[in-house]
């Protein structure tokens, strides 16, 4: 009976697990690195004000793989995740894959605008530097070749570094690397060349060999950092981030600017905007399912607007009426809380991205509504602000639910952020001190006294702690008593352990041992006094003054030093005319330490 009984507790614990297993709502992405810090505090957001269990991941991967793995050729033409995103429109390769191949009709949602800004470590700048797309084409072509290069100094008269440039370029499929080389094929061919070999567009192409490969953008910031002279493309969140120098870039209306001069005038905004015009140079398509594959906000016109400006697409099957009712409310769910207005203002502020325009939210609506979900999709709605009752209800997303891990991580960014500030004060301030040029002999000079410096500390620090060491052992340190007139010959007395400590020092005219109660020092001449004149016992002196001198050179482990005190001259008083230590009030000693330590008279 116990065993048919803990059989069946077993079995009803496995179904209960598996049942709250099926209740598990899931939903899996891939694809573009650079908005994936805000995907993931979306979908964290997301399990967290849903009152059900909620499972939500993405697979930061690039580009690239983002779209290999919406077309999934490798699993019959269906997708391997609930979306794909990139930072550039589905290849017209890929896009017959899904639509002809695969037999699906798919949709691009744009969900925010990025700029791929270009960064550099050049020292000692006082404004950006100033480039134009020929100027950078030459440069990654690797025709010109260091920063005092005659093309260069034309538009930077101000520029006196004179080093190597080191351009630092992506690994592997980069829609970074499809932004930038795009931008430079299209608008400087002639001299987007290697040795006269085009040097041609994509996430991956040959670039030359002189040229450092690193992967994603914390690689690439990493190598601009460490190395003076570099330059490189980087999406502007992550050059921000590192606080790195960026390129002035001009644009199409000749106005030279940062990716941050841009973002705050508008400029990455407007270069959507004048994609989504009818008839305009690499404009959106009016019928969202059509091919994206032209679409470019490359070198828009306008003022403010920046040249090489990426909009980041979700991509989605237009039917996901077999796709599980609970992914398909919370990937829909997802989507509404990426491009609403919450959403798009966390993208700004917190990942430096550029929200969308009014005109192309509106042409998300129309998108979104062309999507069929199944008839057992939990369609989900929000609580921003407090519905009482109605907000308790399981298939809302409250504001009000939260995490200690939110609120833990929010303070600390916060914090961060603060402490950024400080930093960059502090470095401005710096960096405002007039440089000073050493003298290469001046610091040679100074390098060796520095070194001889360290070196009397490490021997003077070796002293002390065998004098520690071997005082704590009752090994061999000695005291010195000498005078102006005693010299070398004075008497030298072995020291207990305690002797080694500061209060057991010679002190004033007179060796003292510091019995802390006992009778004064036996080196004093005792005198004839009634009880009433007699000195009072004889507390812990401080020493006025004390050179330490080794008895004998440290030939090996044990090193004996003695105290040497230097005498006032003779003034008649006491034994030969030394004056008498004066008194000081330390706390009397343990009987056992003053009968252990009693020295006999001399």
């Amino acid at each position: 009976p116990t065993t048919n009984a803990m059989r069946t507790f077993l079995l009803l614990g496995l179904a209960t697990s598996a049942h709250a297993a099926e209740m598990t709502q899931t939903l899996d992405g891939a694809g573009t690195t650079n908005p994936s810090p805000w995907f993931w505090q979306t979908m964290n957001n997301l399990e967290v004000r849903i009152q059900g269990p909620v499972k939500a991941t993405y697979r930061a991967v690039g580009s690239t793989t983002g779209q290999k793995e919406f077309v999934g050729s490798t699993n019959g033409f269906k997708a391997l995740n609930a979306f794909g995103a990139g930072d550039i429109p589905m290849t017209e390769a890929r896009y017959k894959e899904v639509t002809v191949t695969g037999g699906r009709q798919m949709v691009h949602v744009p969900f925010i605008l990025g700029a791929i800004g270009v960064f550099h470590s050049v020292p000692d700048i006082t404004e950006p530097i100033k480039l134009t797309s020929c100027l950078l084409a030459k440069i990654f072509s690797a025709t010109i070749n260091t920063w005092d290069d005659p093309e260069i100094l034309a538009i930077n008269p101000s520029l006196t570094y004179k080093g190597a440039i080191l351009p630092v370029h992506r690994v592997k499929g980069s829609s970074s690397t499809t932004g930038f080389t795009t931008y430079l094929n299209t608008y400087c061919p002639d001299d987007w060349k290697e040795d006269g070999r085009p040097m041609g567009q994509g996430s991956t192409i040959v670039w030359p060999a002189s040229e450092a490969a690193k992967e994603g953008s914390g690689g690439m910031s990493t190598y601009i950092r460490d190395n003076d002279g570099a330059i490189g493309y980087i999406d502007a969140g992550h050059g921000h981030d590192n606080n790195l120098d960026e390129i002035a870039l001009k644009n199409l209306d000749g106005t030279y600017l940062t990716t941050t001069q841009a973002l705050a005038a508008g400029g990455v905004g407007d270069a959507a905007a004048a994609a989504l015009k009818p008839g305009g140079d690499g404009s959106i398509p009016a019928d969202p399912t059509a091919s994206f594959a032209a679409v470019s906000l490359l070198n828009q016109p306008g003022e403010n607007t920046w040249p090489i400006t990426m909009m980041s697409y979700l991509y989605l099957n237009t039917n996901l009426t077999t796709m599980n009712g609970g992914t398909a409310g919370l990937l829909m769910a997802f989507v509404e809380m990426l491009l609403d207005t919450d959403g798009q203002l966390l993208a700004q502020e917190k990942y430096s991205f550029a929200p969308l325009p009014q005109s192309v939210l509106d042409y998300n609506t129309q998108t979104l509504n062309l999507i069929k979900l199944p008839s057992d999709v939990q369609t989900y709605t929000f609580e921003k602000d407090t519905k009482p009752e109605a907000g308790a209800a399981p298939l809302v997303i409250s504001d009000k639910r939260r995490s200690y891990d939110n609120l833990a991580v929010s303070k600390l960014e916060l914090d961060v952020k603060a402490l950024e500030k400080t930093t960059n004060q502090l470095s401005a301030s710096v960096a405002s001190v007039p440089h000073y040029e050493h003298d290469p002999d001046e610091t040679f000079a100074l390098a060796c006294a520095a070194l001889a410096v360290a070196a009397v500390t490490m021997v003077l620090s070796i002293f002390l702690v065998c004098l520690v060491a071997t005082g704590r052992s009752g090994g061999p340190v000695s005291k010195e008593l000498g005078s102006s007139k005693a010299g070398a010959g004075a008497p030298r007395v072995n020291a207990d352990p305690f002797e080694a400590s500061p209060p057991d020092i010679a002190h004033d005219a007179g060796l003292r041992r510091s019995h802390c109660g006992a009778s004064p020092h036996p080196l004093r001449r005792a005198t004839k006094k009634s009880p009433s004149e007699a000195e009072p016992p004889l507390p812990c002196p401080l020493p006025h003054s004390l050179t330490l001198r080794p008895t004998n050179p440290p030939h090996g482990s044990s090193v004996q030093l003695s105290f040497v005190r230097s005498a006032p001259e003779t003034s008649g008083r006491g034994r030969a005319g030394l004056s008498p230590p004066p008194r000081c009030h330390a706390p009397p000693c343990p009987a056992a330490r003053r009968a252990a330590h009693s020295l006999p008279a001399p």
